[in-house]
């Protein structure tokens, strides 16, 4: 569901100083009051927010072992048994690292 904005309209206080507030709601519902304090509302019509390229499909990809192999990186992840760092993509540098206290 979208994300609106919306003005509290508070009787004998300047436009520019009521509060904003964000409301969760699908765009059929229209909501004429605040329904904490029973002001009237204005809305406040905002460019949409759309994340291109950025998504959780696209940052999984981007942290794979492959991508950063192919950029010259390396990954260790910790084992928890032995508690050494265990190199998982890459060429260079040690098999494991070892972190002392």
């Amino acid at each position: 569901m979208p994300i609106y904005q919306y003005r509290v309209c508070i009787p004998e206080t300047a436009r520019k100083d009521c509060p904003v507030i964000e409301v969760q709601h699908s765009y059929k519902e229209t909501l004429e009051t605040d329904p904490q304090t029973g002001y009237k509302l204005e809305r406040i019509y905002t460019a949409p927010n759309l994340s291109k390229g950025y998504s959780e499909g696209h940052t999984k990809k981007l942290l794979s072992d492959k991508n950063i192999e192919q950029h010259g990186f390396s990954k260790y992840v910790r084992d928890p048994i032995s508690q050494c760092y265990v190199k998982t993509a890459g060429h260079e540098g040690p098999a494991t690292l070892k972190v002392s206290p």
